[in-house]
C-alpha cells in the first residue's frame, strides 16, 4: 500500500511539472519571439550600416586612385567628410 501511494504521488507531481512547464513556455513564446524579431532588425540595420560604409569606403579608394586635378582631390577631401 505504501510503495503504490508513493508512485501515485509520483506521477501526480510528473504531471503536474510538466503542465507547469507548458504553461510557462505558452506564456512566454511571445516575449522570446520579440526578442528575436528586435534582434533580426537590429541586425538588418547593422548590415545596412556596413553596405553604406562599404560603399563609401570604395568610392573613396576610386578616387583616391587617380588623383590628377584639383576637382577631385576636393571631391576626395568632401567624400570622407560628408560621411560623418
Amino acid at each position: 500500500m505504501k510503495k503504490r501511494n508513493i508512485s501515485i504521488v509520483v506521477a501526480l507531481l510528473m504531471v503536474a511539472s510538466f503542465t507547469y512547464n507548458i504553461i510557462l513556455q505558452q506564456k512566454y513564446n511571445h516575449y522570446t519571439r520579440q526578442d528575436q524579431d528586435r534582434n533580426y532588425s537590429d541586425l538588418r540595420i547593422i548590415a545596412d550600416n556596413g553596405k553604406n560604409l562599404a560603399g563609401r569606403l570604395e568610392g573613396f579608394i576610386n578616387t583616391s586612385e587617380v588623383i590628377d586635378s584639383e576637382r577631385r582631390k576636393t571631391n576626395l577631401d568632401s567624400s570622407w567628410r560628408s560621411s560623418w
